[in-house]
């Protein structure tokens, strides 16, 4: 299992976590306002259809990621043994693993050009 934050030590992994969760909170609002810029001006649907596809894709990457970050945060309000810090860090991480995984099932449902390849 990935685990991103297992290379910072006490307080670094909660400033990774902010700041991550700052730079996520940026790119969600980038990319609606792109949305809706494309959605108000594109009239090929055939690009309408990519551009969802992008869309769907970065919804569960940023989800995932979001995710494993506010568990990560939330890490520091608990008191937990070794074994089970490792093991609610490890927990965490799974978000962050199954957004990264699904984008090939999402390729594959919603782009005829990702099945024809």
């Amino acid at each position: 299992i990935c685990n991103m934050s297992s290379v910072f030590h006490d307080n670094a992994v909660s400033w990774w976590a902010y700041s991550s969760a700052a730079v996520n909170v940026v790119a969600f609002v980038v990319y609606v306002m792109t949305w809706r810029l494309i959605r108000e001006t594109i009239e090929v649907e055939n690009l309408r259809r990519i551009f969802r596809t992008i869309v769907l894709v970065t919804i569960f990457d940023l989800s995932g990621w979001a995710t494993t970050q506010t568990l990560v945060a939330t890490q520091n309000f608990l008191t937990l043994s070794g074994q089970a810090d490792l093991c609610y860090i490890c927990f965490a991480s799974i978000f962050v693993n199954l957004g990264i995984a699904v984008k090939f099932l999402i390729y594959y449902s919603t782009s005829t050009e990702y099945r024809k390849a």
